[in-house]
């Protein structure tokens, strides 16, 4: 960047003296600008392209791939007598994710809950008051099983699958 010096510009009007400064500094200034940001596209250019390297060595062939089979879907049905103010109660076991996917109609009570002895989860129903007749509840049930090793990348060879099973429990609700 060069110095600029009043005797190095020839000036006869003082007003042109001071638009040759304004305009020489204001080139200065833009150069600047413009190294600034070819130094800025540079360096994010090299950023990215080390993001894509890396990437890539994680996602080789020879390094194992990401396999998600199929989810596995079954049907269960249940059919199950109570009497009208008593409580059923279906235990599931510990595994896997349980939830309500279509809640009965008449209950007092109808809920997921954990067993406090062993842990495993239970299906409660009640009955709503002094009603008789079928209900329906529906539960699903998804095991995820992971398997497989990384190869030192954070998605090496991996398997991964679920299972879903959907229970249907038809409740029958007598006097």
């Amino acid at each position: 960047m060069q110095h600029l010096t009043v005797s190095a510009i020839p000036h006869r009007n003082p007003f042109i003296l001071q638009l040759r400064i304004y305009f020489y500094c204001l080139k200065n200034e833009l150069d600047l600008y413009k190294l600034i940001i070819m130094k800025k596209t540079f360096a994010s250019s090299a950023v990215l392209f080390s993001i894509l390297v890396l990437s890539q060595s994680c996602t080789k062939q020879s390094q194992g791939e990401l396999r998600i089979a199929s989810p596995q879907t079954s049907v269960q049905t249940i059919q199950a007598k109570i009497s009208s103010g008593h409580t059923y109660t279906l235990n599931l076991g510990a595994s896997g994710n349980i939830s309500i996917t279509r809640q009965a109609s008449h209950f007092q009570l109808s809920e997921m809950a954990i067993d406090k002895n062993d842990g495993s989860l239970n299906y409660k129903y009640i009955p709503a008051a002094n009603y008789t007749g079928a209900d329906e509840v529906s539960l699903t049930r998804t095991t995820s099983v992971t398997s497989g090793s990384n190869n030192g990348c954070s998605n090496g060879s991996q398997n991964n699958s679920s299972t879903s099973t959907i229970i249907t429990i038809k409740i029958n609700v007598t006097d």
